[in-house]
């Protein structure tokens, strides 16, 4: 059991310093270890774990499949916290996939365990999440009732990271109703934070002020923004590429795993 968690952080540190061939591999082997000791709660967090990293390179499907799995150890353990997690993340690829009615029930069943048992920073997430599947529904009034209470949750939590996402979404909001000034404010605040967070979000959140720019009719500031948007998309080409050059390395070896466990 040791070293199953060993292998699970370890896994987790090579994911989130975006080593992903050496996350996938290390993973695997975990969940290979935890399958053959029928240890279930390894099991689903090493499924969860995998999906994660499936899902930060835009691979839906194996994402879909690996947080899948999870759910279902989590739910035959009447493991509820952790069935938050699972609801969340399926949720989040349905969104993706163009399927905001989906992802809204799975993220209300998240969200009823959160606030059942105030587990503050996944329900500031939950509520994002609300707020987006209702924005692309058009359900307006539903958005920004989600959208507000995300951020008084992040504003108490006082986190630069959950405050950034939490005005971003609020802009979008804004954005999406035409409100463009409003918008952004909200971009502003969160464009400051993400100095400090996220190369990435620096440049989402010029080409979210770009838009909102150009809603205006001030062509002058969209240009800028959108000059920001090149040079922060520059900035971060060669670590994405880095990334995805680990990912492709990886598949081999590690569908090669895949196939070992699932038969």
């Amino acid at each position: 059991e040791g070293y199953r968690k060993y292998l699970y952080h370890m896994g987790s540190a090579y994911h989130n310093s975006s080593q992903l061939q050496k996350s996938l591999q290390t993973l695997y082997e975990g969940l290979k270890s935890a399958e053959t000791a029928n240890d279930k709660i390894m099991s689903a967090n090493f499924y969860n774990e995998i999906g994660g990293v499936y899902y930060n390179v835009e691979d839906y499907n194996n994402a879909f499949d690996f947080f899948n799995k999870a759910l279902q150890i989590r739910t035959a353990l009447k493991d509820t916290t952790l069935m938050a997690g699972s609801f969340n993340n399926i949720g989040e690829i349905y969104r993706l996939k163009g399927n905001p009615k989906m992802a809204l029930e799975f993220y209300k069943q998240a969200a009823e365990i959160n606030e059942k048992y105030r587990q503050e920073k996944w329900l500031t997430i939950n509520y994002q999440n609300l707020s987006s599947a209702n924005r692309m529904l058009k359900r307006y009034d539903e958005a920004e009732k989600y959208a507000v209470k995300c951020t008084q949750l992040a504003e108490k939590q006082n986190s630069h990271i959950l405050k950034m996402y939490a005005y971003t979404n609020m802009g979008d909001l804004y954005n999406a109703l035409k409100k463009y000034e409003v918008a952004i404010d909200f971009y502003k605040m969160a464009y400051i934070l993400a100095k400090d967070v996220s190369l990435v979000h620096l440049r989402n959140v010029s080409r979210k002020k770009k838009k909102s720019y150009m809603g205006l009719q001030k062509f002058d500031s969209a240009a800028t923004y959108f000059q920001q948007h090149i040079i922060w998309k520059d900035s971060v080409m060669d670590s994405e590429k880095h990334k995805m050059f680990l990912y492709t390395e990886s598949k081999q070896r590690t569908d090669m795993a895949k196939t070992e466990i699932e038969n």
